[in-house]
């Protein structure tokens, strides 16, 4: 899921987990900069393996943004939420 004030995803991310995964939550603030690019990312909470936190981290370095509102900051702070299921 994506809390970010005044932008909308490009297109949303679908990271490849591994099999093995036995599924949780994995939480990281962005920073959004006025033309939609991420330029931070930070962990706030994670209850999946490292290899899977590493595998979004990623999938969240290749997203883009676009505005939806008028008067968006130049940066933004949000929060991205994967939730893993396991399989």
């Amino acid at each position: 899921s994506l809390d970010l004030a005044g932008w909308e995803w490009d297109s949303r991310p679908a990271p490849q987990v591994p099999d093995h995964e036995m599924g949780g939550i994995i939480r990281f603030e962005i920073k959004v900069d006025d033309n939609g690019d991420v330029i931070s990312i930070k962990t706030l909470e994670r209850s999946v393996s490292p290899e899977t936190e590493r595998i979004c981290k990623r999938e969240v370095e290749k997203l883009t943004f676009t505005k939806t509102g008028v008067n968006v900051p130049d940066i933004t702070t949000g929060t991205i939420t994967f939730v893993v299921r396991s399989r």
